[in-house]
């Protein structure tokens, strides 16, 4: 029996965590051991981990993996008072840190959190494959901190954004045996920032679990129904565009008093809070309705008049392909993998990441129902959404495993 661990965060019903279910539920538990280890055990999901994996953690020291600006101070003082003399050998980087401007600050902190994840002990079990499935933290882990013959890493995101060092990922990925891109425009971003890595770069994109969206959606509405019910389901975070959608939602639920906008998700620091004040300045409040995190989103898309994904960036939108699974109307923002996944505009409305155009396509899809027929016909027609060309057995062989 060949032994794997894959390394995560946490289980937030979060595109990555979906990703990640949907990717372990299709191994061969005959030919692997499967070990989990998470930053910290806890998440909405936590309980859709299929049987067959030994779960660990990683205690107190899970904290950092959860670090951003708003929780930083803290974490970094309890993480440092258990090594007191070790706070010592970050002085340059915060020097750094205090000096710089842009993408140089950007690095260094990243540069930061490094040095503080070498401090954390090794994970002592030995492995035939360790896979740092959570993006670049667990990348960065699986590589200084696991022993494994053989080692890989998923990319969720379009690189660079935000600002990544290319001299740091290059340092990392070359250590790896497979860097594996969820698109293709996923791949070919790294691959411009870093030519030298493309010979390690997989293609392989995100399962989708159509059978269990299906069956998820089914029930009741989760929600009381409004003349016109625009959904979107994600974090409520920068990569998300809620800044730059809301103005033109607000706009137009001001125009439409029978429409309301369920947000499935919610955030956490200044951003968060400043779209919550935002909300209640535009004198929406009433029709924007915040929902929180959900274990099942799927039956607030079912019960959806349009979904709309108002994202800055996308590797690849798993909760569209979802949408179009429910062969729901869709609206999204031109984010890289847009005109893909809804066919250039024949599956779903796209639209410029803009506050004006994206006014003007709620209101051309609202008022034309006509349109949002066509999609959702056009979407019922596809015999089905589209599979990986590349099986998990093959994506895991190795020849010397």
């Amino acid at each position: 029996m060949k032994k794997m661990l894959i390394v995560g965060i946490t289980m937030s019903a979060a595109g990555t965590e979906n990703s990640f279910l949907n990717f372990v539920n299709h191994i061969d538990y005959s030919e692997w051991s499967v070990d989990l280890l998470l930053a910290k055990r806890e998440g909405e999901w936590l309980d859709r981990i299929p049987e067959n994996i030994n779960v660990y953690d990683m205690g107190e020291d899970g904290d950092l993996f959860t670090l951003s600006k708003d929780n930083s101070n803290k974490t970094i003082n309890e993480f440092y008072q258990k090594r007191p003399f070790n706070i010592f050998k970050l002085f340059p980087t915060l020097f750094s840190i205090a000096v710089s401007k842009g993408n140089k600050k950007t690095y260094a902190k990243n540069k930061l959190w490094i040095k503080m994840m070498r401090e954390m002990p090794r994970f002592e079990n030995e492995y035939d494959l360790a896979i740092g499935y959570w993006g670049d933290r667990t990348l960065f882990y699986v590589v200084d901190k696991v022993n494994a013959k053989h080692k890989m890493a998923w990319m969720h995101f379009m690189f660079p954004s935000p600002p990544r060092s290319p001299k740091t990922y290059k340092k990392y990925i070359d250590k790896l045996d497979k860097f594996v891109a969820v698109s293709q425009e996923c791949s070919d971003s790294i691959i411009r920032a870093i030519p030298s890595v493309k010979n390690k770069v997989e293609v392989f994109e995100n399962y989708i679990d159509k059978n269990r969206v299906k069956e998820l959606a089914k029930g009741d509405c989760p929600f009381e129904k409004s003349g016109f019910d625009i959904v979107t389901v994600g974090r409520i975070n920068y990569d998300k565009g809620y800044d730059v959608a809301l103005p033109a939602v607000a706009d137009f639920l001001k125009e439409h008093k029978e429409a309301k906008w369920h947000i499935v998700g919610s955030g956490k620091g200044s951003y968060f809070n400043d779209f919550i004040s935002a909300v209640n300045q535009l004198g929406v409040k009433d029709r924007i309705v915040v929902h929180g995190v959900q274990s099942n989103p799927y039956i607030y898309i079912m019960n959806a008049d349009l979904y709309f994904q108002p994202s800055r960036n996308e590797s690849q939108c798993m909760v569209v392909d979802e949408a179009k699974v429910l062969c729901k109307p869709i609206l999204a923002t031109d984010y890289p993998t847009a005109k893909r996944q809804l066919e250039n505009g024949n599956l779903g409305r796209i639209c410029n990441f803009d506050s004006t155009d994206i006014y003007t396509a709620l209101n051309e899809l609202y008022i034309n129902n006509s349109i949002r027929e066509q999609y959702s016909k056009r979407l019922s027609d596809l015999e089905k959404t589209s599979e990986n060309k590349k099986s998990t057995k093959e994506l895991l062989s190795f020849s010397s495993i």
